[in-house]
């Protein structure tokens, strides 16, 4: 009887002890994960990432979004292999942005985000870009915009008064750059009925085919024969040259000195072109010259 008990007593304490072994094995954590050290820069694991605050200033929007994203290319120096035109297209402060134009438009509305090609490039919707090429390129190394990103840029836009003071601000010049000043060679004595091939030879082939041309910064829109000219359009399909009608053409509207003049067409030769001495200037005899001709039926 006292060794039967002792075998009862046996097996109900290997019983409890196997109990407790393979409960404990089977609730507790796994032996080195218990708790996990995460590196804090390495953005892994549980700890959360950090967000940093965009504010609807252009000074925020320059440092978290513009340095980023999109200086890379919209600088002097910036890549022409992922967009040759974005040299032209500087974003070194709120008023050289301020006063930047594309062949779409200008690129801030104050006030008119849905209006600003700058807003407008960093949407998805095609409805809302209208065919404004769509910013950082697919082919660009840059990551696109997040919704919050697009949100901040268009509160930006949204908040600038309608009459914006434009400050006659220049990019910080890191060295001294002395430029000699450019001599426009008078245009002789036009003929007494204008055509292209007089057009073409003393003012397009000086002053706009070195980049309107194969290879160029502008070979998308190539000023060629006067049929390649009637059949241009940029990317919202407005047309570079519309017979009898200078006031529809870009070709004449990009040439004028003065912005409401241009409606929103970017000025040509481009001002920093200009100012480095790379192209002469377009004179207001060569700009009245152009319209002759167009309003003339742009033979």
């Amino acid at each position: 009887m006292f060794n039967l008990k002792n075998r009862n007593l046996r097996c109900v304490l290997i019983g409890l002890v196997l109990f407790f072994f393979v409960g404990c094995s089977q609730y507790s954590e796994p032996q080195g994960l218990s708790n996990p050290k995460v590196s804090p820069t390495s953005g892994n694991g549980n700890q959360k990432a950090e967000s940093i605050a965009v504010e609807p200033n252009f000074d925020s929007i320059k440092t978290q979004i513009l340095e980023k994203k999109c200086i890379g290319c919209h600088s002097p120096n910036g890549d022409k292999n992922t967009n040759k035109d974005a040299q032209d297209i500087l974003f070194d402060t709120e008023a050289v942005l301020l006063r930047a134009t594309s062949t779409a438009g200008p690129l801030i509305v104050p006030g008119e985000p849905q209006n600003s090609v700058f807003y407008q490039s960093l949407v998805s919707y095609e409805s809302i870009r209208k065919r404004v090429k769509k910013m950082p390129p697919e082919t660009s190394r840059h990551a696109a915009l997040t919704g919050e990103e697009v949100l901040v840029v268009a509160a930006w836009i949204s908040s600038l008064p309608k009459e914006v003071p434009i400050v006659n601000e220049e990019p910080p010049v890191t060295a001294p750059v002395v430029t000699q000043p450019v001599v426009t060679q008078p245009v002789e004595t036009p003929p007494a009925v204008l055509d292209y091939a007089y057009i073409k030879s003393e003012i397009l082939e000086k002053k706009c085919i070195s980049c309107h041309k194969a290879e160029g910064k502008a070979e998308d829109l190539p000023f060629g024969t006067r049929d390649e000219l009637l059949n241009l359009t940029n990317d919202v399909s407005e047309s570079i040259l519309v017979v009898g009608r200078p006031m529809n053409s870009l070709l004449y509207l990009s040439l004028l000195k003065d912005q409401d003049s241009r409606k929103g067409a970017r000025i040509m030769p481009p001002k920093k072109a200009v100012t480095d001495g790379l192209i002469q200037d377009i004179t207001p005899i060569e700009t009245e010259l152009i319209r002759k001709w167009i309003e003339d039926g742009a033979r």
